[in-house]
């Protein structure tokens, strides 16, 4: 019995655990702690000013996206288009704007990602130049692209966020050969994957070049596969969701939305 609680332990809880550390072999990546500030500092300032003159924005696409959140939780008044990503509405949920029948709860995470974006895109690029990277994220800022979107409710704000999250994640796998980011880095792609469906370019990339990187390392590219079969567990349920519990036709288990060439090259 001791031997069984052993190996259990071993093989259930230590190995998965022993993922979330940092592997020896990985290079400390270190980060200007002042750049940050700096950065961090102006984002806040230019997305505090955004919240006081943007208005909010709430329109036939945020109507949909609002129904469609409300179809996840059996609320009043849910529908939504199918073959729209679920990631938004999903996002909705979270972040309790139906809990709290507020926009509020919503706009004060959008604001957080909006914050967050440029100091990503820094430490994305660092790496590689450290007065380049600062000078990508100040102008990042004065673009206002991180800003503007954090009192629409719509889907571009996330799947904005989730792209610079997954360049993050792969450029700190790629120069510091940390296996946690390639979790991270799938993880980004795939939430923007399911935000907006012409993500799935990126997506399929990223595991592509990933899979060149790490396939002649075995744990690297144990956890490659690791991070798809999560992935690809959430994308199934999904599907079954979807084709059963939404559409009501279980025979479309196996696909994610309806007019996918449609949507692949929507311009």
């Amino acid at each position: 019995m001791k031997d069984y609680l052993f190996g259990f332990k071993k093989v259930w809880l230590k190995k998965p655990l022993s993922y979330l550390r940092r592997p020896v072999d990985a290079q400390v990546i270190t980060f200007s702690t002042q750049d940050q500030v700096f950065v961090l500092s102006v984002a806040i300032l230019f997305q505090a000013l955004y919240l006081l003159v943007i208005p909010l924005g709430f329109e036939c696409d945020a109507a949909m996206y609002f129904r469609y959140a409300k179809s996840f939780v059996g609320a009043e008044g849910a529908g939504g288009a199918y073959y729209r990503a679920p990631g938004f509405p999903f996002f909705l949920v979270l972040s309790g704007q139906l809990l709290f029948i507020s926009f509020i709860p919503t706009v004060v995470v959008h604001a957080a990602l909006g914050i967050l974006s440029p100091i990503l895109l820094y430490r994305t690029l660092a790496p590689v130049h450290r007065w380049m990277a600062l000078a990508a994220a100040i102008v990042f800022i004065l673009s206002t692209t991180p800003f503007y979107g954090a009192k629409l409710m719509l889907a571009e704000h996330l799947f904005a966020f989730s792209i610079v999250a997954m360049f993050y994640g792969f450029s700190r796998y790629y120069f510091g050969h940390d296996t946690r980011f390639i979790y991270f880095a799938v993880f980004f792609a795939f939430v923007a994957f399911f935000t907006r469906w012409e993500a799935n370019v990126l997506f399929i990339a990223l595991l592509a070049v990933l899979f060149f990187l790490a396939k002649t390392k075995r744990e690297h590219f144990r956890c490659l596969i690791i991070a798809f079969g999560i992935v690809l567990a959430l994308g199934a349920g999904w599907s079954g969701v979807r084709s059963y519990a939404l559409v009501g036709d279980a025979s479309l288990f196996g696909s994610l939305h309806n007019w996918s060439g449609r949507q692949s090259f929507w311009m």
